[in-house]
């Protein structure tokens, strides 16, 4: 058997959870990390660590990647894919887990994607409409009002998680919405407007070769920073699954829609590029009373549903990096995961995501159960202590036989924690799951 020289470019909790996931594989793998920051859990499963100037720069890392003689490549974030590191580094040789540049339009452009599906007659989206012209201002309040003002406008392009805004809880009134749209029009060219979808969001993710797509665990993700759903959206506080890989609101006809949805768009997006997807197919769903609607699509696993998803995957996700790059997934007959429930919480800086605490030592507790995984992101270590760096700082994921046993398991393992940090502990809540199984009655 060949030996795996990997190189993963990212360095948040997302890549330490891939990290660990190369790790349990009976492959042999020599797992390189191409890095802005030197992520302790990353620190411990890689050989070595390279600091680069930015996830973004091709050329630094296709040297980096020639000059360690990396076979394979794994690309963890969304920026690196969306500025053609995947193409960089495949006109080398190295095979690579990660679309190319044009396809990863999917996340890059929320106007390609929805107009991508409209030209291939896939009715799975909002009503919606792009504009181009910040001048047209008497059009988008006309869309506005068609919808008394429930509408979801997105900038095109990538705003680090800031670039969606939803009526009520991002404006109140056409003004607020306009000003965004504005300035999304003056820095990417587009804006779009859409029809605010009413139901519950789900997660499915899928990794293809581009012909065989292997759908992984449905997962709930919760962005507001606070209980409750309160409070600024963030990259994700936490995750959840329940047990056989369900949801407690996802009937199986919305699995199979999931499903059936990234099946076409995988379709739709390789035939209008002419290119072969190989790597990560995110889905971002909503049950809605006329059907699963698609929100969104990322080209890569999100964080934290990582997290779950690779935590529970019992199939060697060696093999799995190894034949989404050579087109051979389709021997593997599916993906194997574990039955049990999964919870992920993340540990936040005080005053995260508007004005978080940085510099501060947080301590870890000493042992880690069996059923609890430990992912580090935005941490640094420095003189023997682990010090907050401003975002989301670390990632606690534990399994059970129940979904409020896994709960259990997160909540106790995560006490155990300290420093200035703060979580969200209704994730996984029976009380937060019916105020979600409401919205469908």
């Amino acid at each position: 058997m060949n030996v795996l020289r990997v190189l993963l470019v990212g360095n948040g909790g997302r890549e330490n959870a891939i990290a660990a996931a190369l790790a349990r594989s009976a492959r042999e793998i020599e797992l390189l990390n191409y890095a802005t920051a030197v992520n302790p859990g990353l620190e411990e499963l890689c050989e070595e660590i390279h600091l680069g100037g930015s996830l973004t720069d091709v050329d630094e890392i296709v040297a980096y990647a020639q000059a360690q003689k990396v076979t394979h490549a794994v690309v963890g974030p969304e920026a690196p894919l969306i500025a053609g590191v995947a193409d960089g580094l495949a006109a080398v040789g190295v095979a690579v887990m990660g679309p190319t540049q044009a396809l990863a339009q999917l996340e890059g452009s929320k106007a390609y994607t929805r107009n991508l599906l409209k030209e291939y007659k896939l009715d799975y989206s909002p009503v919606y409409r792009v504009f181009t012209d910040g001048g047209m201002v008497e059009a988008r309040e006309a869309f506005y009002n068609r919808f008394d003002g429930q509408i979801v406008v997105k900038a095109d392009g990538l705003c680090g998680g800031k670039g969606v805004l939803v009526a009520e809880e991002h404006f109140h009134s056409f003004a607020e919405a306009d000003e965004f749209a504005v300035a999304a029009i003056e820095q990417f060219g587009r804006v779009v407007f859409e029809e605010k979808l009413v139901g519950v969001e789900f997660s499915l993710i899928a990794i293809t070769d581009g012909t065989t797509l292997h759908t992984c665990l449905p997962v709930q993700d919760y962005k507001r920073a606070h209980d409750g759903d309160t409070g600024p959206n963030t990259g994700g506080m936490g995750a959840i699954t329940d047990v056989d890989g369900t949801l407690p609101f996802l009937e199986p006809e919305h699995f199979e829609a999931a499903r059936r949805i990234l099946t076409h768009t995988l379709a739709a997006v390789q035939d209008d590029t002419g290119q072969t997807y190989r790597g990560v197919l995110f889905g971002g769903f909503m049950i809605t009373h006329s059907g699963v609607k698609v929100i969104e699509f990322n080209c890569r696993f999100g964080d934290p549903e990582c997290q779950n998803i690779l935590t529970m995957l019992v199939s060697d996700f060696g093999e799995v990096l190894e034949r989404t790059c050579d087109g051979t997934l389709g021997e593997m007959l599916m993906l194997e995961f574990s039955a049990e429930a999964v919870v992920t919480k993340y540990l936040c800086p005080d005053g995260y995501p508007d004005a978080p605490v940085k510099g501060e030592a947080v301590v870890v507790p000493e042992i880690t159960p069996e059923n609890v995984s430990v992912y580090y992101s935005s941490v640094g270590s420095e003189g023997g202590k682990l010090l907050l760096k401003g975002s989301r700082a670390i990632a606690v994921t534990a399994t059970g036989p129940t979904l409020a046993e896994a709960n259990e398991a997160c909540e106790s393992h995560l006490s155990h924690f300290s420093g200035p940090l703060f979580y969200r502990s209704d994730i996984g809540t029976a009380e937060l799951l019916d105020r979600y199984a409401a919205r469908l009655s």
